[in-house]
């Protein structure tokens, strides 16, 4: 049996010849590769369709000369393709350049806004950081440093809904816990708020945000799972333990996973941000005034209807006040 031998191939034009093939043909095909080494794909199609494999068949000039059309257009759209890949290549260079050597209008912003606050301007540094909020690129040191510069201005109610915000991202961050205790010291109608049993359990959810917890219970995923896989190969009693240990590390972090989404999910707090609210029986300016409330009061936002939101304090009392007297925590985040 004879076997075959590939001999050539390259753009589409493939030759191939057994080691029997005759002394005729080799030097036919000699001459065929010559031609195609030389670029000379005129002279090739010549000798391709001269050779008495294709005599037979008789092929007309309009064939020789698509042929030849589509050798040159095998070698045009090598030159195409280099040229888009150059190009591509320069443009990722230049852009990447150009992103490098530019400062990202954010990063001004925040530089501008830093420097006012030193320098005592505390109003512009408001809005430099509101900018970047409004912008997107809230976090929660961004949002310490608005807390910061509306205590500097003694707009309380801001100061403490920046705290708060900032808490949620940040919450073991030494100086924002230290200035948010100041603050909620000089509210008028601090209340403490009461703590439920979910709470007092899963004590350590204060001190972990969202992110932190996703990313432990993702570990302790890859962890649990890899060690069961373990155990079906080495049934030892380390992995045993290992295994139990484990999964009771990944249910309690998969339901304060569960637990912490819930809570931003359900966290109806507001801060009340006018010096003074009257809170009336009902959402009509000539309701009877229930009590008042300052600048920094906590409350939980039940509803709203025309304008008007019905609060509620930590010891039950409720009543009514305008909308544009509070912000809820939640509602104005922006990570």
């Amino acid at each position: 049996m004879k076997s075959l031998l590939p001999l050539f191939h390259q753009d589409g034009i493939s030759l191939s010849y057994s080691i029997g093939v005759q002394k005729k043909y080799q030097n036919r095909i000699h001459s065929i590769l010559t031609a195609f080494e030389e670029k000379n794909i005129k002279d090739l199609s010549n000798k391709i369709f001269s050779s008495p494999r294709h005599q037979d068949t008789k092929l007309n000039y309009n064939k020789q000369v698509l042929f030849v059309s589509w050798c040159r257009c095998g070698y045009s759209l090598r030159f195409v393709w280099a040229g888009l890949i150059t190009l591509v290549c320069i443009g990722f260079l230049t852009t990447a350049a150009g992103l490098a050597a530019e400062t990202p209008p954010w990063e001004e912003l925040f530089v501008k806004a830093n420097q006012a606050y030193p320098a005592g301007r505390f109003q512009e540094a408001v809005d430099g950081y509101r900018q970047l909020v409004q912008s997107g690129g809230g976090n929660g040191h961004l949002y310490y440093n608005l807390g910061n510069a509306y205590l500097r201005l003694n707009d309380l109610g801001r100061a403490i809904l920046n705290y708060e915000r900032a808490h949620l991202l940040i919450p073991r961050d030494a100086d924002l816990d230290f200035n948010l205790r100041f603050a909620r010291d000089q509210v008028k109608d601090a209340v403490a708020p009461s703590q439920g049993v979910i709470d007092r359990t899963f004590f350590w959810l204060n001190s972990l945000n969202l992110a932190e917890l996703f990313w432990v219970f993702a570990v302790l995923n890859v962890l649990f799972w890899g060690c069961l896989l373990l155990r079906l190969f080495i049934r030892s009693e380390w992995t045993y333990y290992s295994l139990i240990l484990l999964l009771v590390f990944w249910v309690i972090t998969g339901l304060s996973l569960g637990l912490k989404w819930y809570q931003l999910k359900t966290d109806d707090r507001a801060v009340i941000l006018q010096p003074e609210v009257s809170v009336l029986a009902g959402p009509d300016p000539q309701d009877t005034v229930l009590f008042k409330l300052h600048a920094g009061t906590m409350v939980q936002l039940e509803r709203s209807e025309d304008g008007w939101a019905l609060v509620r304090l930590p010891d039950k009392k409720r009543g009514w006040v305008k909308n544009d007297a509070l912000e809820g925590i939640i509602s104005g985040l922006v990570e």
